[in-house]
């Protein structure tokens, strides 16, 4: 099994609570309504969202993808970390084993904080990694926190 991993980091005005609490603890009833084109359900399999939470994702029809399944493998809200795992779905099987999620949010100051993801996308045998299906996925979550960010900013009371 081969490992491919990416670092990205990115810096948003939204305070560090209010975006962990949007992306890892409200993302289930959120996402769905702010990307009605992309995103028709999450929910809960197993658990109630902390460590050893099970959740499917359900695309709309028609997309790139049309379910994923993920799990939950550390949910630390003091520290402002979450380790998850996409196990089952469109995005893995194939060439890929699974993807593996390291997200920390810390504060920066003014108000503002930054949000760091390291990204291991762990491939079955000798296999490579699709730059192309990597390429999508990286549009897709960038769409999610764009529209997660501007939503908050419009909306300085939700999660406050």
């Amino acid at each position: 099994m081969g490992v491919t991993t990416y670092t990205d980091e990115v810096t948003t005005p939204i305070a560090a609570e209010r975006l962990f609490k949007a992306f890892f603890v409200e993302s289930n009833n959120l996402f769905p309504e702010l990307l009605p084109g992309l995103i028709k359900s999450i929910k809960f399999i197993e658990g109630e969202g902390g460590a050893g939470t099970i959740k499917q994702i359900e695309y709309l029809e028609g997309g790139t993808w049309k379910n994923m399944k993920t799990k939950i493998d550390e949910f630390d809200v003091k520290n402002l970390v979450c380790k998850y795992s996409i196990f089952e779905g469109d995005m893995v099987g194939g060439e890929l084993e699974t993807i593996s999620y390291d997200v920390k949010i810390e504060a920066c100051g003014d108000g503002k904080c930054t949000c760091r993801t390291i990204s291991k996308y762990h491939t079955k045998g000798d296999s490579v990694i699709n730059e192309e299906e990597m390429k999508r996925g990286k549009e897709k979550s960038e769409a999610i926190f764009k529209a997660v960010e501007k939503h908050l900013v419009e909306n300085p009371t939700i999660y406050a």
